[in-house]
């Protein structure tokens, strides 16, 4: 029987109907043939149900350069090598014994082998295509450490939010295309980065995932802008979540329910609303619904000129004329509207001196469900008598 398995797994994993029909002459090779088939079976199986989030990203990117599945790249691995995707996998994925070489090697038989290169990398944790530096010493405030004492540091961090410290290392040693979800979303709470936010976005494939604590559906708490106190341990369950499946926009919690939010909804500059300087109502990129006027290629200092002229007795905010000339005037700039309103020239100069003019811009306080657009009724947008 031993030397039946010995010559078994010697074989390829297809064998010719000859060699077959040899191997299974007794019923004790017939059930060892079995045996070892199953077992590879089930190893497989095991390895898509509890895969680790790491191998799932490394996979991914794995799979592109391959111009394969994760699906059949998985398959592939756990057959060549025995590899199974869970957190051990990871450990003997990262071991020193483990080396790109090795996996390149194996993946040249069968992808191409420059392709088989990179994924290889990519498998390793290393990105094949970003210039490797010099092992300069990383100098963190006044310390002096060298890339492979900062690559410890970095493993032995423990905490809930990064420290700006160890965000700036981070980034050194590796992009965050490579970092867990939990690792990217701790950096994005503790920097509110666009490099971190555009990385969680793309893997909820532009879904909602975000939930904050005391949500505003049980206590209507008003958040700072930039300040939002994000619920990680759901919004991390929402991301994964969000790779195969459909995120609804309101989910039960305890003692009631959350309002879900894309990542982007937390973007300050996204929420910024700008105010039309003739009538004061929100605008809608640079276009105000009431007067009627574009104000979208109107500088801040014309729009402050405006906000002054406005509140300035002669001019008329009921009057289409007035309005249309004292934007005209303004898309000129702003020398032509001092030539036309030159009484307010003083007072426009002192308020810019001492930084007040008129303040043209505001900030939402809690982070929008789903992008304002005042003018988006039934699936169209109506902007005074046209629809669009």
């Amino acid at each position: 029987m031993l030397a039946f398995l010995n010559a078994y797994k010697g074989e390829s994993a297809f064998l010719d109907s000859s060699r077959m029909i040899q191997l299974l002459n007794t019923d004790q090779n017939r059930s060892a043939v079995i045996r070892h088939q199953t077992q590879k079976e089930s190893a497989m199986d095991t390895s898509h149900s509890s895969i680790n989030s790491t191998i799932e990203l490394r996979l991914q990117e794995a799979a592109k350069i391959l111009k394969t599945s994760e699906t059949e790249l998985l398959s592939f691995l756990n057959a060549q090598l025995g590899f199974v995707a869970d957190d051990e996998g990871l450990q003997l994925l990262d071991a020193e014994t483990t080396t790109e070489k090795v996996i390149a090697d194996i993946m040249g038989s069968t992808y191409p082998k420059l392709a088989a290169l990179a994924a290889g990398a990519i498998l390793k944790g290393r990105d094949p295509f970003k210039k490797s530096q010099p092992d300069n010493p990383i100098i963190i405030n006044t310390t002096t450490i060298t890339s492979n004492e900062a690559t410890q540091r970095s493993d032995e961090f423990s905490g809930s939010i990064i420290s700006n410290q160890f965000v700036e290392l981070a980034k050194a040693l590796k992009p965050v295309q490579q970092w867990d979800d939990k690792a990217l979303l701790e950096n994005f709470i503790a920097t509110r980065s666009e490099e971190s936010e555009i990385e969680l976005d793309r893997r909820a494939k532009h879904q909602k995932f975000v939930v904050l604590k005391n949500p505003a559906t049980k206590n209507l708490k008003r958040y700072e802008p930039g300040q939002e106190d994000i619920d990680v341990e759901t919004t991390l369950k929402l991301l994964k979540d969000s790779r195969k499946r459909t995120i609804p926009g309101i989910i039960p919690i305890q003692g009631g329910f959350a309002i879900v939010y894309h990542i982007t909804a937390l973007n300050i500059q996204d929420r910024l609303i700008e105010i039309c300087p003739i009538c004061g109502e929100a605008l809608y990129e640079g276009y105000c619904e009431k007067c009627q006027l574009n104000f979208a290629n109107v500088g801040e200092d014309e729009r402050s000129y405006i906000r002054l002229i406005s509140e300035y007795g002669p001019f008329r905010k009921d009057s289409l004329s007035d309005r249309t000339a004292i934007l005209t005037s303004a898309l000129k700039g702003l020398d032509d509207l001092k030539v036309t309103w030159p009484r307010l020239i003083r007072e426009f100069d002192e308020l810019k001196l001492t930084g007040n003019l008129p303040k043209l811009k505001i900030i939402e306080t809690r982070p929008s469900s789903k992008p304002a657009d005042p003018f988006f009724m039934d699936g169209q947008r109506s902007i005074g008598n046209k629809t669009f």
